[in-house]
């Protein structure tokens, strides 16, 4: 009879441990899921305040440049060209 306990327990022992390995698996494989979405997710921020930033960039632009100024970039431009 102590024979099967010992076995019995032996089987649990080693099924307790598969178990334990494949949580370990399973939450390292989640974690590395969490920080790549993380990852792109800043990415994308980035990119959207850059857009953005780009955006209002060109806004100002447009109302401090008047016609005068302009002429003068696009002059200052062809001669450098």
């Amino acid at each position: 009879m102590s024979r099967r306990t010992s076995r019995r327990s032996q089987i649990l022992d080693e099924a307790k441990a598969e178990a334990e390995q494949e949580r370990t698996k399973i939450v390292a494989q989640a974690q590395a899921e969490i920080d790549a979405e993380r990852k792109r997710a800043r990415e994308e921020l980035r990119k959207q305040v850059a857009i953005l930033a780009v955006a209002g960039a060109e806004k100002i632009i447009e109302r401090s440049v008047d016609e005068a100024a302009n002429s003068d970039i696009v002059d200052k431009l062809v001669a450098e060209l």
